[in-house]
C-alpha cells in the first residue's frame, strides 16, 4: 500500500525457517517506509494476526487454509491509514507520519475488508457465519 511516498505493509519479523518442524514465533508489524529510499519511519505492533488465528498447525497446508481477504485490511489515504490490529481487531486509524493510533473505532471486530471512499470506510464484517457490509464515517466513527 503507498500514499504520499510513503510504502505501508503488514510483515512478520520473526526467522523465516529452521530445519525440520519447528513451530516459530510470530512478529507482525505494520510498517512504514520511505517509498523513495527505503528507510523505515515506523512500526507498530500487532497482536494475534498470523497463522494460528485461523488454523491449528502451519504445516499441513491445504488450498483455502489462507484467508481469502487478509490482505484488503490495510488501506492509505493521504496521511491516515486505516488497518486491523489483530486477526479479529477492530479498525484503527493511524497517523501515516508518525505511526500513532489515533482511534479505534467501535463495533468493527471481525473486519476482513476495508475501503474508504469519500470518507466513509465501507467494511466488510464477518458475523456469525455470514458477512455483513458497514459503514463508517471516518472522522466522527459513528455507523451509517
Amino acid at each position: 500500500m503507498t500514499a504520499r511516498g510513503r510504502l505501508f505493509a503488514i510483515v512478520d519479523e520473526a526467522p523465516i525457517s529452521l530445519v525440520g518442524q519447528h513451530d516459530l514465533p510470530d512478529k507482525w508489524f505494520l510498517v512504514a517506509r520511505d517509498a523513495f529510499n527505503g528507510v523505515l519511519l515506523w512500526k507498530v505492533p500487532i497482536r494475534r494476526w498470523g497463522w494460528r488465528e485461523y488454523k491449528d498447525t502451519w504445516f499441513n497446508l491445504r488450498p483455502g487454509d489462507i484467508p481469502l481477504n487478509i490482505q484488503k485490511r490495510l488501506v492509505a489515504v493521504g496521511d491516515t491509514v486505516y488497518a486491523t490490529l489483530g486477526y479479529q481487531a477492530p479498525v484503527s486509524e493511524i497517523d501515516a507520519r508518525s505511526g500513532q493510533i489515533l482511534k479505534t473505532y467501535a463495533g468493527t471486530e471481525r473486519t476482513n475488508e476495508i475501503l474508504c471512499l469519500d470518507g466513509t470506510l465501507v467494511l466488510s464484517v464477518l458475523s456469525g457465519e455470514g458477512v455483513k457490509v458497514m459503514a463508517v464515517d471516518a472522522a466522527s466513527g459513528t455507523q451509517r
